[in-house]
């Protein structure tokens, strides 16, 4: 072999490992690949994730500094993996939002990193919000279509009726009369008011001479109020007492624990009582009769 074949081949060997160097490079970058440890891993649930892939871009205020590494479903949600530079400062209250990036349906997640004293815990899920595009927006107004269509025919009827009402002559006629005896009215209610305008403001005057004068009578009677109240006390207090005293006795009464219970609860001193009160009936009749007569005689046997 020749020296010029073995430079021949020397720099075809060369071309082939810069080749070789710029394709890994280049395919390192499309990957968002790095040796170093600079860039961190944030996990977002998100209930919808329609319209991003990976590789997609991460801006944090707007700007690039992460790409979408992973996706996965976990439930009734999708759990993304978030790639981001090692000078993303996330704080505790991060805000992240899937967001449209353009008209053509393409994706991106938006990162506020916080304003909290405590930094993002990164070993957790964090959940994330879906702002909804076009697509959704669609969607949604399909669901209302219905609805809308609904409206739409009830606000026709509306206008209908309306029309007729407006093209109606008598009807047209009536709201002229009414306006009318409207407008009489007020004008009615306004001359009362100019006639009577010195009568009111006399009425608010006395009323409010009223209330001074009620007033500076309850400052001066305050305290005689007051103790009448409670003399009122007293007075309903010593009421009280008496009415315990006398249904206190009428209680002993009815038991018999007094004389006058004794009396009225014993049937043989009633008896007696009753057969004195006729022996004392007698004697009064023999005295009338006495005295009617010859007088009364006293028969006394001395010895």
């Amino acid at each position: 072999m020749t020296d010029k074949e073995k430079q021949r081949e020397i720099k075809v060997g060369i071309t082939v490992l810069i080749a070789l160097a710029i394709f890994i490079f280049v395919m390192m970058w499309a990957k968002n690949f790095s040796f170093g440890s600079d860039t961190q891993t944030v996990k977002v649930r998100f209930d919808n994730v329609s319209g991003l892939y990976l590789k997609d871009k991460v801006t944090v205020n707007g700007l690039e500094k992460g790409f979408v590494s992973d996706m996965k479903i976990d439930g009734n949600s999708v759990i993304a993996e978030l790639t981001l530079s090692r000078d993303v400062d996330l704080k505790k209250d991060a805000v992240f939002t899937l967001e449209m990036l353009d008209l053509m349906g393409g994706k991106k997640i938006e990162i506020k990193p916080g304003v909290a004293s405590e930094k993002l815990d990164l070993s957790e899920i964090h959940e994330g919000k879906f702002t909804g595009d076009l697509t959704s927006a669609m969607a949604m107004f399909t669901g209302i279509q219905k609805d809308l269509t609904s409206i739409i025919k009830q606000t026709e009827k509306i206008t209908t009726t309306l029309n007729g009402l407006l093209g109606d002559k008598n009807f047209g006629e009536k709201i002229t009369a009414t306006l009318d005896e409207l407008n009489a009215t007020l004008a009615k209610t306004n001359a009362m008011l100019d006639e009577n305008q010195e009568d009111l403001r006399n009425i608010v005057k006395n009323g409010a001479e009223f209330s001074d004068s009620l007033s500076v009578f309850w400052r001066k009677n305050s305290k005689n109020f007051s103790e009448f109240i409670a003399r009122s006390q007293n007075t309903l207090a010593v009421a009280d007492s008496v009415l315990n005293e006398l249904n206190s006795l009428l209680k002993a009464t009815n038991g018999g624990e007094n004389n006058a219970g004794k009396i009225i609860n014993d049937e043989s001193y009633l008896e007696k009582l009753n057969a004195t009160l006729e022996n004392l009936n007698e004697l009064v009749k023999i005295l009338k009769k006495q005295l009617k007569g010859e007088g009364i005689n006293v028969k006394t046997n001395i010895f």
